[in-house]
This record gives structure tokens, sequence and C-alpha cells, in this order.
């Protein structure tokens, strides 16, 4: 017995079904088509078959099974095959390409850690769909940074063209004090960052505070030694 394709699984976009729709025919060993036979569908790839997804079916007089309930929620590139219970495999499929979704927000990352005052750090915003997929295919869409509030501040913020779904923005340290930032374009707003903004100065004027109480010591351990003439 052997699978064969009749209809290999064709471009599709996340969260939609697999179009085609995928078709199979078991045929017995002289090429007849097989009625009843019980037909699994696998995906290789970057992610796997949805929830609610119909991967088993049953073939036909014509001895074929149609997967007309396959969905994948991550963009990628897929290859298909289908097995029998008599662990019959079929060939694998042609690879197809799994677009994202339409944008549905913006996430904003990068700048984790404590900023110095005059120090830098990356912001960026990634343009996704629904399902998390990144728009790899927009490099139009103009994303603002922007403050939404805190005592610190930064310097840099600006508008940036999206290249491959993302911007990127690099700031400066200005104010000390936490300063949040979102990432917005005309539909949407992003979650915030909250950039800590640490005054170099202060950090100087701890540094330098410990050393003169060393110092001091010092000094004063040397003339406890000249004044003790008794030894």
């Amino acid at each position: 017995s052997k699978i064969v394709w009749i209809v290999e699984p064709g471009a599709s976009t996340a969260g939609l079904v697999v179009s085609g729709p995928p078709t199979v025919e078991v045929e017995d060993q002289y090429g007849n088509p097989i009625d009843g036979a019980t037909v699994t569908m696998t995906v290789s790839g970057p992610g796997t078959f949805a929830a609610g997804s119909t991967l088993i079916e049953g073939t036909g007089l014509n001895g074929e099974a149609s997967f007309i309930n396959l969905v994948l929620d991550t963009a990628g590139n897929y290859t298909f095959t289908s097995s029998d219970p008599g662990t019959i495999f079929s060939p694998v499929s042609g690879s197809i390409v799994v677009a994202p979704a339409s944008a549905s927000k913006i996430v904003l990352s990068g700048c984790s850690s404590n900023l110095n005052v005059s120090s830098n750090c990356t912001l960026s915003a990634t343009i996704e769909d629904a399902f998390g997929n990144t728009e790899t295919l927009d490099n139009s869409t103009s994303v603002t940074f922007a403050k939404a509030s805190g005592s610190g501040s930064v310097t840099g913020l600006k508008s940036v063209v999206v290249a491959g779904g993302i911007a990127s923005d690099t700031v400066n340290g200005s104010v000390a004090g936490s300063a949040v930032i979102q990432a917005s374009d005309v539909s949407y707003l992003s979650n915030t960052v909250s950039v800590t903004v640490v005054s170099t100065a202060i950090l100087q004027n701890s540094a330098t505070t410990g050393s003169t109480s060393t110092n001091a010591s010092a000094v004063y351990g040397t003339q406890l030694t000249t004044n003790d003439t008794l030894g």
C-alpha cells in the first residue's frame, strides 16, 4: 500500500485554514484506491497544528481523504506528511509559507537595567499579530516612542519606520528617576517600559565618601603612631 498526494497544502495565513485543502489517496500495491482507510496528518515547522484542527480523516470510495480543518497559528515555513495505522507514509509535501495575520498590537521591550545619566540603551517596538507573529513584511509603519509618565527623563525619543516589523530607538539617560516609555502607531499603543535613570554624580559621591573615610582612618592611624612616644 501507499499514500500519494492529490492536492498538496498551499500557502496560508496564521489562524486560518490551510488552503488546498490538503488531500491524499491511499492505494493498494496495484494503484487501486482503498476505501475506509484512516489517515493522520502531521506537520514539520516552527509550530504545531492549532487546537481544534482535525488531524485524522477517513478515505471514501475513491480512496481520498481531504483535510479541511488544519490551522497553523505560528508563521513560518512548513512541510506536511500523512500516514495510516499501517505505518505507511506519504512523501513529504512541498514547503509552504504561513504568513502572519493582520497586525493587532505593538510589543515594546529593551532598556531593562538601570541607565546612567549620559549612557544609552535601545528600545525595540515589534508589530505583531494576535498570535505573537512579527509582521516581517511591514517596512512602512511609523512608530513613535514617547514618555508617558515619570520623574526621570531620557533624550532621543522619536518616530522610527519599522524594518521587518521592528522599530528601534536608542535613548540617553538625562534626568535621574523613572521614565515610563510607550510606543504607538496610528492604530495601537504598546505596553509600557520603565527606564530607571541613575545619576552618576550620586554614585561618584558615594565612592568618594567611602574613599575619604578610608583615607582618614589611615591618617588617624599614622598620627597615633607618631604621638605614641612611649612606643
